[in-house]
């Protein structure tokens, strides 16, 4: 029972609902904030947790449907980070030792088994493929497929992962720049990654930024502030940070640097001082007073220890990979780091434990818990809790009340024209449709008062209306232009391997 698990357990229920409902892709969940439908699939990629979400549709329990995701998910983080390691150092022993670092790092073990923090512990499996994709694209004169993937996941588990990755992706590529500042073919390379990045995930960003213009957010009212949350520098480098067993090796492995004669890694020296700046900058309240505006999205500075840990093992890792003095001690090196690993983590785990619920199954959780998480983010600023008491009931511009039936995604209730406008048990998301048995479209518009739908006419003198959420038509073309782009890149991808044997033949 982590923090966030309520929020994260009700999203995987209320999708499988909403895939029952024959509703896909699912940007509007229809059975969460109290069945008033909460457009969390708009603002919070959904993309990964279709699995846990398709596997309760073949009958697994909610508990066992995500057990299986996680599971799933620590396999992702290991071979991530071995993947970005043994690209860059062409070694296995440092790529083993930097998987296994990664597995049980302190980010990892607190948003798997306590904070529940599921979006940005799945944004952890891009962050190293996006960081190492920008040092090996500054390095290679090669296409950034490795940067690409990695952007493309972060984008599709969570944005302030991406935002971060971006500032420092960003950071790297100005540092670089003497290098490769008058290669326009690096230029190009960087542009057309961008492009079809943004092409294979206009479908999520689009769509936010349609509804982010068409209404404000109860996320422009922040309920915690970033400067609230910094880190004591003793929790920083403790419990809250990356772990004492990559701080440790980290620090080992510059000293090593330092120290050594032959081979030095001045990018190992690099990542260490960046990782290290991070931590540092999680305690420093001054910095985030001063540009709080700017950051106060995202809510706690600690957000950062993924992105740090990130770094301290490539520094780790890549400064070992270079130090040839001790090579024939590799095998008991990495033997020791794989225990001290597993150790930390095990201890951080065992002096963290959190209060087990059983029986998530047992309950109605998108009833039990509105899913609409603590800081209601994702409501329309002037809607409260408070406005979402009366599931189902449908209320006349002369305060008559009419009894609405969900029948799947839509909502059910016989009216009469004279009565109009009405106020419907739905919150607000541009999109939502009307419509009569006779097919004719009612007209659909927010109210300012509280942010819920308003049906402000019907064709008819009474009628049976059926009112859900259709989607716009903008969503449609970004779904389309996300298909080709997806199309666009595999045929490239095929063009490109096929030219490459042929080369090699």
């Amino acid at each position: 029972m982590g923090s966030d698990a309520p929020f994260h357990l009700a999203r995987i229920e209320s999708l499988n609902q909403a895939l029952q409902m024959g509703i896909f892709p699912v940007k509007v969940h229809p059975s969460l904030a109290y069945s008033y439908g909460y457009g969390v699939g708009i603002f919070y990629p959904d993309f990964f947790i279709y699995l846990p979400a398709v596997l309760r549709m073949a009958g697994c329990s909610l508990e066992v449907s995500y057990k299986i995701y996680i599971f799933i998910l620590l396999l992702e983080l290991f071979v991530s980070m071995y993947f970005c390691v043994r690209k860059k150092t062409g070694e296995i022993y440092p790529a083993l030792a930097a998987g296994t670092l990664y597995l049980f790092s302190y980010p990892v073990i607190d948003g798997i088994f306590k904070s529940f923090t599921l979006a940005q512990t799945q944004a952890l499996v891009f962050l190293p493929l996006a960081l190492m994709g920008m040092v090996l694209f500054v390095e290679k004169d090669e296409f950034p497929w490795m940067l690409g993937i990695g952007f493309t996941g972060l984008i599709y588990s969570h944005a302030l992962s991406t935002a971060i990755a971006l500032v420092l992706c960003f950071v790297l590529l100005v540092f670089q720049l003497p290098k490769w500042i008058g290669k326009k073919k690096k230029w190009f390379y960087l542009m057309t990654a961008v492009a079809g990045v943004s092409g294979i995930t206009v479908s999520y960003w689009g769509p936010m930024l349609e509804q982010m213009k068409a209404q404000s957010y109860r996320v422009s009212q922040p309920w915690t502030h970033v400067s609230e949350n910094v880190l004591a520098l003793h929790s920083a480098f403790g419990k809250s940070g990356v772990g004492i067993v990559i701080l440790l090796l980290s620090c080992l492995a510059i000293c090593a640097f330092v120290w050594n004669r032959p081979c030095k890694s001045w990018s190992g020296a690099g990542y260490f001082i960046g990782g290290i700046f991070l931590i540092l900058l999680t305690t420093n309240q001054g910095f985030w007073k001063t540009f709080e505006k700017a950051f106060d999205i995202l809510q706690f500075p600690g957000r950062l220890m993924g992105a740090a840990s990130v770094l301290l093992i490539f520094a780790f890792a890549v400064i070992f990979a270079k130090n040839r003095s001790c090579a024939k001690w590799k095998n008991l090196s990495l033997g020791c780091v794989l225990v001290l690993s597993m150790f930390g983590g095990f201890f951080y785990w065992k002096s963290n434990e959190m209060p087990v619920r059983e029986n998530w199954d047992n309950r109605n959780i998108c009833e039990e818990i509105a899913g609409i998480g603590a800081g209601e983010e994702w409501l329309p600023a002037v809607t409260t809790r408070e406005n979402l008491q009366q599931p189902g009931i449908v209320v006349s511009n002369s305060g008559k009340s009419y009894t609405g039936e969900f029948q799947g995604r839509e909502l059910v209730v016989r009216l009469k024209k004279e009565d109009a406008p009405y106020q419907l048990p739905l919150v607000w998301y541009k999109g939502y449709h009307a419509e009569t048995e006779d097919g004719s479209a009612g007209e659909i518009n927010r109210r300012g008062s509280d942010g819920l739908v308003e049906l402000t006419n019907i064709a008819e003198n009474e009628a049976v209306v059926r009112i859900w959420y259709l989607g716009t038509p903008f969503q449609r073309i970004c779904y389309i232009i996300n298909v080709c782009a997806v199309g666009v890149v595999l045929l490239i991808s095929f063009t490109v391997r096929r030219r490459r044997r042929v080369m090699a033949q």
